[in-house]
């Protein structure tokens, strides 16, 4: 399974970087483990990190197979046809409709 370290995970810039509090936070959590897979982020108690911050920590191939990155996102997709707004000109892309 795929980890990472602490010091690799700031390498990402993650929000809690931005403030005194939040680099305090991150290091206490952070310095727990030598090496981190999505999984034990994912087993981080809510009261510790928001849904939304446990998904954008994990969402990135250095954790999740690229393959898995993509199954996820095509069943979101189907999950949600309500946020697409359709294709964007001829380029053929697809765009959110919501903030993610």
């Amino acid at each position: 399974m795929k980890s990472v370290t602490y010091e690799e995970f700031k390498g990402y810039g993650p929000c809690w970087l931005e403030t005194s509090e939040g680099r305090r936070k991150l290091e206490r959590i952070g310095r727990r483990k030598e090496r981190w897979t999505a999984v034990d982020i994912l087993d981080l108690p809510d009261s510790e990190v928001s849904a939304e911050d446990k998904l954008w920590a994990v969402l990135r191939p250095e954790l999740i197979e690229e393959v898995t990155l993509h199954e996820f996102a095509c069943r979101c997709a189907g999950a949600c046809p309500w946020c697409w707004r359709g294709f964007r000109g001829e380029e053929r892309i697809w765009t959110w409709n919501i903030k993610l």
